[in-house]
């Protein structure tokens, strides 16, 4: 590990991707602001795509700090989420913010309600549906909130589906649509 990481220092740094060098290997690598993930499906996998995607960070003369950085980690938390083997989770400490949350009394409070929600939509089956009576409180801009029964229906039916909400799988090109589990290593840097 030393020698992959021996040009590892100074300032944060991010993969160019002008070049569309990461669309090409999807499997490989998630990039968002100055942070990368990278997936792999085994230890000597996963050492085979740090030295990929750290000698392409030394060709561009970009560098990350090694004390920010995770090698080999089976799972981590990021952006609101857990990565593991087994897949993509909400963060158990957001789930529990959500069914905390009390039933909002204004529209910035129903705002805040289904802006937590609607970030971890793709977690949830028919949500949209469920939270319908919420979507319709906020339409047209009100100026106060009405909450009746249907409401709070919905916004316990909502808390109840993100407390169960499924984990997604990840998808390989051996696996057959949609789902396939597969194990995980996974770095990241500039936390």
């Amino acid at each position: 590990m030393a020698d992959l990481t021996s040009n590892l220092h100074g300032a944060k740094g991010y993969l160019p991707t002008h070049d569309g060098w990461h669309s090409r290997r999807p499997s490989l690598l998630r990039l968002l602001f100055d942070d990368i993930l990278i997936f792999s499906g085994d230890p000597n996998e996963h050492l085979q795509h740090l030295r990929v995607v750290l000698k392409r960070l030394h060709n561009n003369g970009l560098v990350v700090r090694q004390d920010k950085c995770q090698f080999g980690a089976t799972s981590v938390e990021f952006l609101g989420h857990k990565i593991s083997p087994t897949g993509v989770s909400p963060l158990p400490s957001k789930v529990d913010a959500v069914s905390r949350f009390p039933p909002p009394t204004t529209i910035k409070g129903l705002q805040e309600f289904v802006g937590m929600v609607n970030y971890y939509h793709r977690f949830l089956s028919k949500i949209a549906h469920i939270m319908e009576p919420l979507y319709n409180s906020l339409a047209g801009k009100p100026k106060k909130l009405e909450w009746g029964p249907e409401q709070q229906k919905a916004f316990e039916t909502t808390k109840i589906a993100l407390a169960s909400a499924t984990t997604l799988t990840f998808h390989t090109r051996h696996s057959t649509y949609p789902y396939h589990r597969r194990k995980l290593h996974c770095c990241w840097g500039s936390r």
